[in-house]
């Protein structure tokens, strides 16, 4: 089973994830940062309103036209675009416990580095370090040299929780040319199990929100033995092998962005896997002006 370093392929997307903090105040905030790319570099403020109705919306040429006219500042003052874009998109923003499994699916896969760092060190000193990541070998380290709290521990047992969810995601699409490793596996496991509900799961909407202990049960023994886990995983599970069942029973009756809020706490998040995303991807850099602002990424 796989840690996803990597990013995902499964969708077009993009989530920006911000500390928890005053949506007026942030707002405010990006719209300030927005006018002063206008007043400094008006040719950068004229392209990302010239790429905005076309990436926003994919439409016709007429409608994107007509759209134009609904847009404030559009044709006038940039300020009043500034604000138009600040409310759009942090009128979007939610936080983890609100999304569902395939948005936490996409957002981890993308996002892992930074959320390492965060559930190793805090997010006041990510953000102090100018949000400087280390290296999974720094990680594992310290995982093998049991160099981290209690806390940290529950946190990382929380993060292997998902990988538990993708070997559901894999068990439905699995494609032996395609996948890392072989999802398949987790159905030989349910087959052994016959009354198990699992077993009737046959599209992504039955995926189980909540973590349950029939599915802990279920797949523990199975995902802790698997020769297929990752450096990252195994390091964990060979330190922490006789604490770990009673780590995961923690997250028991948790939806997975509760799982997540566990791990990072409460952080607002942009997370859109529509048209909006891919304009909103050429604005990456004035996001990251936010002091707020955590980590972000388009994932294709």
């Amino acid at each position: 089973m796989k840690i996803r370093t990597d990013f995902v392929t499964n969708s077009s997307s993009s989530s920006y994830i911000f500390k928890e903090c005053d949506i007026e105040e942030i707002k405010t905030k990006l719209e300030k940062i927005l006018d002063e790319t206008s007043a400094s570099d008006p040719e950068k403020y004229k392209f990302y309103m010239s790429n905005f109705v076309h990436n926003y919306t994919f439409w016709s040429e007429e409608d994107a036209k007509k759209f134009e006219e609904t847009v404030p500042g559009f044709h006038g003052k940039p300020s009043e675009f500034s604000r138009w874009i600040s409310n759009d998109f942090f009128g979007r923003v939610r936080h983890f416990s609100q999304l569902g499994y395939w948005d936490i699916d996409d957002i981890d896969g993308a996002l892992c580095h930074g959320i390492m760092e965060i559930i190793f060190y805090g997010a006041e000193q990510y953000l102090a370090s100018g949000r400087k990541t280390h290296t999974y070998e720094h990680y594992i380290d310290r995982i093998k040299n049991k160099d981290i709290s209690e806390e940290i521990a529950d946190k990382i047992a929380g993060y292997l929780i998902l990988d538990l969810y993708y070997q559901l995601r894999d068990m439905l699409y699995h494609d032996p040319e395609d996948q890392i490793f072989p999802g398949i596996l987790l159905k030989d496991i349910l087959n052994e199990v016959p009354d198990s509900p699992l077993l009737s799961i046959s599209s992504d909407d039955q995926i189980p929100e909540v973590f349950t202990r029939e599915l802990l049960d279920t797949v523990y023994k199975p995902f802790v033995s698997n020769a297929l886990l990752e450096d990252f995983a195994k390091a964990f599970i060979k330190a922490y092998e006789g604490t770990l069942y009673s780590r995961f029973e923690k997250y028991i009756g948790m939806t997975l962005g509760q799982i997540f809020e566990g791990m990072l706490g409460k952080v607002w998040v942009y997370y859109c896997d529509c048209d909006t995303n891919v304009w909103y991807n050429t604005l990456s850099k004035e996001f990251a002006k936010l002091p707020e602002f955590l980590f972000g990424e388009d994932h294709f």
